[in-house]
């Protein structure tokens, strides 16, 4: 291409020279007419000189034709081998893109070709991993399998041990139930004995008090000899008979509250032997419940003793005498306060064993009992006559 562009420029030149070549010639073949006219004083040299100019101007025109035909051939051989340059051109252009033609499918198929291989790498890697996942999970199974075997045969085995334990709490319990039966048995046969001697003794205690008490007038009535004062003899002796019927009433009112409260622990004692019998914990009630009974017992002593007192009043002299019925009031009031606090007490522990055996039944059917187990407070009315 390059050879072709050079050869055109070379061309370009010649043409160029031969034109400025025949511009000068017909130039320097100008003459003025006025001086070319034959016969004006035109010498010989003039008419030489325009000769050689007509025959240089002759010569010129011959050289530019054989110029012409010069740089046609030249052109016509330039075109020729830039026809051939640009066939030439154009069949190495077609061959440079043929074998880049060649060159891309082959690149593509190489690239066809690595993509298949790439592809059946990632398969065969695919597959690869599966078989690995596949394995480690069955490796995984089997590890859980044997540890849900391990735990399984562990849940047994501690429900076996449980199984076991609660047999045995069970038996222990069944025994606690019995031995517990046993013993509230034997404390309600006990009670029941122990009231039957306290209602034997305070019969008894009753008949000797009442001989007492028919002596204690006789000597009150001799003492009463000494006063002149009607009025004040039968106010004392009143006195004297009201003493005693408020200590008989009180003893056997404390005594009705002991036998109502002896009456609820037996309810408690039998509710327990039944929410025991249905397997409640009844381990909080018979403490309660012995409390109670030691309660009732020290009550029923109290009140034996109590039963057993008489209150004559001492008379040394008229002018003693309100004197001597105050002691002997005074001395009442305090063996009677003594005796309601230990009823007190009594009263108390009961109602705590009723309500530790709340806590198992949660509704206590046994509570209806409790409002009529009320211990009535000592009362000192009467006791204040003059």
């Amino acid at each position: 291409m390059n050879k072709i562009i050079i050869s055109l420029a070379v061309v370009a030149m010649s043409f160029s020279m031969a034109a400025n070549a025949q511009t000068q010639g017909d130039q320097s073949l100008k003459i003025n007419p006025r001086t070319y006219k034959v016969g004006e004083g035109v010498n010989s040299v003039e008419v030489s000189a325009v000769q050689a100019q007509e025959k240089t101007q002759t010569v010129s025109g011959t050289a530019a034709e054989a110029l012409k035909t010069q740089v046609k051939e030249a052109n016509n051989g330039l075109k020729t081998e830039t026809k051939n340059t640009i066939k030439a051109e154009q069949e190495k252009a077609v061959e440079v893109k043929k074998e880049a033609k060649e060159k891309v499918e082959a690149e593509r198929e190489a690239l066809k070709a690595e993509k298949e291989a790439s592809k059946e790498e990632l398969k065969a890697k695919r597959e690869q991993d599966q078989e690995r996942i596949k394995a480690e999970k069955e490796v995984l199974k089997e590890g859980v399998k044997a540890e849900r075997e391990q735990k399984k045969e562990a849940v047994k085995a501690a429900r076996e041990e449980l199984k076991q334990k609660a047999e045995q709490e069970k038996e222990a319990i069944k025994a606690s139930r019995e031995e517990f039966k046993q013993k509230a048995e034997q404390a309600r046969e006990d009670m029941k004995a122990s009231r039957e001697e306290f209602k034997n003794k305070i019969e008894v205690q009753r008949e000797e008090l009442k001989t007492k008490r028919e002596e204690q007038k006789v000597e009150l009535k001799t003492k009463l000899e000494k006063i002149k004062d009607e009025r004040k003899k039968a106010t004392v002796e009143k006195l004297d008979k009201r003493f005693n019927e408020i200590n008989v009433k009180m003893t056997a009112q404390w005594s009705d509250a002991l036998l109502r409260l002896e009456d609820l622990l037996v309810k408690i004692s039998l509710r327990a032997d039944k929410a025991a019998a249905n397997g409640a914990d009844v381990s909080a009630v018979g403490p309660a419940l012995e409390k109670a009974r030691t309660a009732i017992v020290a009550a029923r002593t109290a009140i034996s003793v109590q039963a057993s007192k008489t209150y004559p009043i001492d008379i040394v002299s008229e002018t003693e005498l309100k004197s001597a019925v105050a002691q002997t009031r005074e001395k009442l009031n305090q063996d009677l306060k003594a005796v309601r606090e230990i009823m007190k007490v009594a009263h108390q522990a009961a109602v705590d064993a009723l309500t530790s055996l709340k806590g198992v039944l949660k509704v206590d059917e046994a509570t209806s009992s409790a409002t009529s187990t009320s211990v009535a407070p000592a009362t000192e009315s009467g006791t204040s006559g003059n």
